[in-house]
């Protein structure tokens, strides 16, 4: 599929999101990299779980039609099999998917993905997973605070294609800290070489809580060279057959650069088009979720949630009187 397909497919996509549409997005938020489930055990997850049951009922009541289900931000696949199986049923039990087209899971971190999870996502109809290694430096990786190694990446990429998902994408990262332009352009290597059906290019954004040590440009390496990273990225991608189809830039991106996620043929994740282009409502839950009303107008209203476990769980009422909202609003 070259440009010009590309974008008349995407245009297509565009058209088929219009009042009376709309995705859901759950949030599984990840706060003690050591101690994942027990934080969602503590009572997180039996929300959650409420919160998507509640949504569920509020979008029938509107009588919306569901387009797309994204899983993600947090790292979902910090939960075990059978809280995924939890999760999934609710969303398959309480939401009408006859007219969905995608559903995503952002696995995330490749330390989190074993095939006892993949196979419980197969089990929830997932079709679209993420496999995120930011970088395969693995002295990047130790620097920036990951658990994982380049070559858990490659078991964790591996055991993904080995199941039916439809699509994996892999994240990369521009501008990590200790990185250079040399080992930016052999991780985009190696990982063009898997051919995944997507690759996203993320700009590295400068957050308060980032854990991360040091000077501002010690951390970059230089805007320039960051800069110099995209580009590399956008000009072998494209050699590569892949193609951008969405990109959004972030508060504090270094260099006000953008992240850009690329596909190979018509293997573009509708959601990501959907969220950032605002064409139609996004239902959120969970820990940080934020519900986005397009209303009349390209108006549009946000529910926000809170986002740590702890306020989640103890002002929940809170959550649903907000979801409560969304009965008085023209979806």
């Amino acid at each position: 599929m070259n440009r010009t397909q590309l974008q008349v497919l995407a245009q297509e996509t565009l058209e088929i999101s219009r009042a009376g549409r709309y995705s859901v997005n759950g949030q599984v938020i990840l706060y003690d990299a050591c101690r994942p489930a027990e934080l969602w055990t503590a009572g997180a997850l039996d929300k959650l779980v409420e919160e998507l049951e509640y949504t569920a009922q509020i979008a029938k009541e509107k009588g919306l039609a569901l387009q797309t289900i994204y899983m993600g931000g947090g790292t979902p696949t910090v939960l075990e099999p059978a809280q995924l199986d939890r999760v999934l049923e609710t969303v398959n039990r309480c939401f009408d998917r006859s007219r969905c087209m995608e559903f995503t899971v952002e696995a995330g971190r490749p330390d989190t993905i074993d095939r006892a999870k993949l196979e419980a996502l197969v089990r929830g109809g997932v079709d679209r997973v993420s496999v995120n290694t930011q970088t395969l430096n693995d002295e990047v990786l130790r620097q920036v605070g990951r658990k994982h190694t380049a070559k858990d990446f490659f078991e964790a990429y591996s055991l993904a294609k080995s199941f039916s998902f439809t699509a994996v994408n892999v994240d990369l990262i521009a501008g990590l800290t200790g990185d250079t332009l040399d080992s930016f352009c052999k991780t985009l290597e190696s990982v063009t070489a898997l051919e995944p059906e997507n690759i996203t290019v993320h700009s590295l954004t400068m957050k308060r809580a980032a854990d991360m040590i040091g000077e501002k440009e010690e951390r970059l390496g230089g805007v320039s060279q960051v800069g110099r990273m995209v580009d590399h990225a956008q000009r072998r991608l494209g050699e590569a057959g892949y193609q951008p189809y969405y990109l959004y830039r972030q508060k504090s991106t270094v260099d006000s650069l953008e992240n850009v996620g690329y596909c190979k043929g018509d293997t573009l994740c509708f959601y990501n088009i959907y969220i950032m282009d605002e064409t139609h409502t996004i239902l959120s839950a969970g820990g940080g979720g934020v519900t986005k009303i397009v209303l009349p107008g390209n108006r549009i209203e946000r529910l926000f949630n809170f986002k740590y476990p702890y306020e989640y769980i103890d002002r929940f009422p809170t959550i649903l009187e907000r979801k409560d909202k969304l009965r008085g609003f023209d979806l």
